[in-house]
């Protein structure tokens, strides 16, 4: 369990950079065609595309710091100690499905089986705070008893 534990965190860090790298380059394509656009006699078109580029650029850092964020709290998962209860950071396998409460990711494919990224502040994660291995908890309404944590 704890190697599942680790590869789900390192997929989830390495998609996480992978997507800072993008949004960044990103960034610097936006500051690139900003430098070749010209004041030319019709300025009304220049100030345009200029603040077109400004919001798009303001978009992109918003995303990387969102981004930047998780990451973060990617990086402070410890491996080391084993949890009694659910918490950040905690791996858990309920009836059919396993989740990670981390960060708002989504759906992980890993070695075929499907991990759940989860907020801890989603209402899946909201509604297993606190809990421990055999209680049975409501999940998308469905009656789930967690098996394991990790």
């Amino acid at each position: 369990m704890q190697n599942k534990k680790q590869a789900i965190l390192a997929a989830l860090k390495s998609t996480l950079e992978s997507k800072v790298s993008e949004v960044k380059s990103s960034l610097q394509a936006l500051d690139d065609s900003g430098e070749g656009e010209t004041k030319s006699s019709a300025g009304d078109k220049y100030e345009t595309s200029r603040e077109m580029i400004n919001q798009e650029r303001t978009k992109f850092s918003q995303v990387l710091q969102d981004l930047t964020s998780q990451l973060q709290v990617v990086n402070s998962i410890s491996l080391e100690s084993q949890k009694e209860k659910v918490e950040l950071g905690v791996l858990v396998e309920l009836d059919g499905m396993t989740l990670i409460i981390s960060v708002p990711f989504g759906k992980l494919d890993l070695e075929g089986e499907q991990v759940f990224a989860v907020s801890i502040k989603s209402p899946v994660a909201q509604s297993l705070l606190g809990k421990t291995t055999g209680d049975e908890v409501l999940v998308n309404k469905k009656k789930m008893t967690i098996k394991t944590l990790c």
